[in-house]
């Protein structure tokens, strides 16, 4: 496939993420690039940047990618905005995707849940996925206002509100 820039192996090794080109999906026209996830004891192939349903990401997905300590969870940043249904700001967003259940969450919010007037960009993981760290310019969501890029701590899976930090 096409348009390999960006490689991650997972901590246990059993896993490795990279971008490439739509037609290392069967069936699926040229485009891209994608996440994909490849399961390096089975060959299995999942394509990361894809809705609950497996359709394919509408946009850049993968330059930046991280794996849970377990390998379970993958977070990536994305220009797709048909992930979910709500995806509006029409810039880079931070997602994690659940490789077990398929899940997809949006994860680059505020603590009202509002998306950037900016690109977001993923900075790290936590060990067990309940978290993500991603840095923004948006002035919408940061309590400074337009003040630079600002830091923000991020729950995946789970209720608790987003953390401003700088």
């Amino acid at each position: 496939g096409n348009w390999g820039t960006s490689v991650i192996v997972s901590p246990d090794g059993n896993y490795v993420a990279f971008t490439g080109s739509n037609d290392l999906v069967p069936g699926q026209p040229s485009g891209g690039p994608q996440l994909f996830v490849k399961n390096l004891l089975t060959g299995d192939l999942v394509v990361a940047s894809s809705d609950i349903n497996g359709q394919l990401g509408n946009g850049y997905s993968g330059a930046t990618a991280y794996f849970s300590a377990d390998s379970r969870f993958v977070a990536f940043d994305t220009w797709s905005d048909n992930l979910i249904s709500n995806d509006i700001n029409d810039y880079y967003d931070i997602y994690i995707k659940d490789l077990v259940t398929g899940e997809i969450k949006l994860v680059s919010l505020d603590e009202n849940n509002n998306q950037p007037n900016d690109h977001a960009r993923l900075s790290g993981i936590t060990a067990d996925g309940s978290s993500v760290s991603f840095t923004t310019y948006a002035s919408n969501i940061d309590p400074d206002g337009n003040d630079g890029a600002s830091l923000f701590i991020a729950p995946t899976f789970g209720s608790q509100p987003t953390i401003f930090i700088t």
